[in-house]
């Protein structure tokens, strides 16, 4: 079977390319870390910030008015690989429980296998409801969690649900930056 591409098609599969391309070169600052193993680009729209819990990496989304933010997470891993994520497979909710413990109507949504950077990792997707300062805010999150070289690396990337399939492209567009050291 002969597959015949539009020169329409082809052209817009080629401006997509170029445009995520230029829009992660020419606005983006670098985060590296030789000790915890990893380095990450982002776009110019999001700043680091600070949290209690001192995680690798902690960005919000600037011009954002919602709180819209990326935590990268690393620790220590000496366990079974392949049964920790086999156990994350067959039961996400252990993934939901981190989510519940501060938000309890926190809801599991969805769940499948990805990589980050060719490693295999696992993504649970969550909602659940946040108070803010302005009243109660409806929240969607994903957690995607990966295990190289002995460390075990959980990201999860937090918008409001109005938001966050908008938001979501952008965040793709970061973690495919990601890089293992």
């Amino acid at each position: 079977m002969k597959i015949k591409f539009k020169p329409v098609c082809i052209f817009l599969l080629v401006f997509t390319s170029l445009y995520q391309q230029s829009a992660l070169s020419s606005e983006t600052k670098k985060y590296s870390n030789d000790h915890l193993g990893f380095e990450v680009s982002y776009l110019d729209k999001w700043k680091t910030a600070s949290t209690p819990s001192n995680p690798a990496l902690f960005i919000k989304r600037e011009s954002s008015v919602d709180p819209v933010t990326i935590l990268i997470a690393v620790a220590n891993f000496t366990g079974n690989k392949k049964k920790l994520m086999r156990e994350l497979r067959d039961k996400p909710e252990l993934l939901a429980t981190s989510f519940k413990r501060n938000f309890p109507d926190t809801e599991l949504v969805g769940h499948r296998d990805t990589s980050l950077a060719g490693v295999p990792a696992y993504v649970i997707d969550v909602k659940f409801t946040a108070v803010t300062e302005n009243g109660n805010m409806a929240i969607s999150a994903m957690s995607l969690t990966c295990i190289k070289n002995k460390k075990l690396y959980l990201i999860q990337f937090r918008a409001p649900q109005s938001i966050f399939e908008n938001m979501l492209t952008e965040v793709q567009l970061i973690l495919a930056t990601f890089k293992f050291l």
